[in-house]
């Protein structure tokens, strides 16, 4: 007799999250991946293709299309489409395509900027620690002076929450409780 199999690990990753990856809450930055100039933002994000491992944006920056030649696609996933290259402004790297025509299943990508995700890198706005080697660093001390100062507001913000549940809230607005509170405390 075998003993039953054991249970699968346990993981606290969200359901369908794989280890390794995280989810995104922030806008993302896309940069040409050689150079890191700056072509666009998640807010001008269109669309993305897992087949064809691409990223559109309907708008772009630093990106100049290479339009002296038309080129119809071979590739197994736009096969028959047409399009220029997109390339980097800055380092003259080719980074994506520029679809003037598509087949129906792929009508979204024309005359918009899709990006090659292995020639791109991005970062999430607002995700710190992201990429940096080695502990993250406190916030720096506050200057004694300004110290000071915090404290003594916290006192007297302290004061004002001891008196605020004394005064009938229909009676005082805003305003005439901050003229009159001094006379108070």
């Amino acid at each position: 007799m075998s003993a039953p199999p054991p249970p699968p690990p346990s993981s606290d990753l969200p359901l369908g999250q794989e280890e390794g990856e995280y989810e995104i809450q922030g806008p993302l930055v896309f940069s040409c991946g050689k150079c890191k100039a700056i072509i666009g933002d998640s807010f001008s994000l269109t669309s993305t293709n897992e087949n064809l491992k691409t990223i559109t944006l309907s708008g772009v920056n630093n990106l100049t299309l290479e339009d002296d030649d038309l080129i119809t696609s071979r590739g197994v996933g736009d096969k028959g489409s047409t399009y220029h290259h997109l390339k980097c402004s800055d380092c003259r790297e080719t980074i994506g395509k520029y679809y003037v025509s598509t087949p129906r299943i792929l009508d979204g990508l024309r005359e918009q900027y899709t990006l090659l995700t292995d020639m791109i890198s991005s970062y999430e706005l607002g995700r710190v620690g992201m990429g940096i080697a080695g502990p993250v660093l406190p916030p720096p001390p506050i200057p004694q002076a300004e110290q000071a100062m915090v404290n003594e507001l916290d006192d007297e913000v302290s004061k004002v929450s001891s008196i605020l549940p004394l005064c009938p809230s229909w009676r005082y607005s805003l305003p005439s409780l901050r003229f009159n509170m001094w006379s108070w405390i």
